[in-house]
């Protein structure tokens, strides 16, 4: 989470894919590094930005996107997204933004919004980050002077 995102470009993602050591696969879609074990599967991707979405008016360049996915037994599901929420707690600080009922947490940054989310369907857990300019309308919702934590009048 503390990696410099540049300006979204190949070279940037290459860099980001490489510091994985895992084996680096592409598509149409984007380009993805994966760990794969008999028992476990885990992978960083990044989406190319499709060509309608113009970096100046949009705010990120090549990928739109990049995220680590993890698969976890669903047993364990509850316990490691607890974990994870934990860390990015002790990181990032509270989330303004959690809701469910799979569960996210969402921050948001000066230059880019992390998602942590859960899926009780697929069971796995997922950090997003996206360039912030892209996905602003989240700043509406974090706390500040005469708003509520959670944007919707609770607590």
């Amino acid at each position: 989470m503390g990696a410099n995102f540049g300006s979204w470009s190949r070279a940037d993602i290459d860099r980001i894919l490489d510091g994985t050591g895992w084996p680096v696969h592409e598509d149409r879609h984007g380009i993805k590094a994966v760990m794969e074990t008999d028992s476990h599967w885990s992978y960083v991707s990044a989406s190319t930005t499709p060509g309608y979405m113009d970096a100046e008016r949009w705010g990120f360049g090549e990928f739109h996107d990049l995220s680590m996915t993890q698969y976890v037994a669903p047993a364990q599901l509850d316990r490691a997204y607890a974990a994870a929420l934990e860390a990015c707690v002790r990181l990032l600080g509270a989330p303004p933004l959690v809701g469910g009922p799979d569960a996210f947490a969402t921050w948001c940054r000066p230059d880019i919004t992390l998602r942590l989310t859960r899926s009780i369907r697929y069971s796995y857990l997922r950090l997003g980050i996206e360039p912030h300019r892209a996905f602003g309308w989240l700043r509406a919702l974090e706390p500040g002077p005469g708003r509520v934590r959670n944007g919707w009048g609770g607590s």
